[in-house]
């Protein structure tokens, strides 16, 4: 899976790959859709294989060991479905929002 990330330093995206575990990626892909936040926790990994042209290429993913939904939007599911909550307090992602508004912030772009 990749994930879409807003570069710092331009009006580009970056692209991470990301390698889930158990069922993660099922639930991700169950509660959430393109363009929703997540924050992700895990560390980086580099390994290399060999592609259809037996040209070896080295790649960096993300091991994903936690992931937390910024806002609950349902995609795919029942109306009547809920989402549990990962954190029932809320600190965290109103940590990561306001993380978020901080480094998107347009006044601050140069351009």
């Amino acid at each position: 899976m990749r994930l879409a990330v807003n570069s710092i330093y331009s009006n580009e995206a970056e692209y991470l790959h990301l390698a889930f575990g158990n069922k993660t990626a099922e639930n991700l892909c169950k509660y959430k859709g393109k363009g929703d936040l997540i924050a992700v926790t895990g560390y980086l990994k580099t390994r290399s294989y060999i592609d259809k042209e037996n040209i070896v290429r080295n790649i960096v993913e993300v091991i994903v060991e936690q992931v937390d939904y910024l806002g609950y939007t349902k995609k795919g599911v029942d109306k009547s479905e809920t989402i549990p909550k990962l954190d029932p307090d809320h600190k965290k992602q109103e940590e990561y929002q306001m993380i978020h508004d901080a480094l998107c912030a347009d006044e601050d772009l140069p351009f």
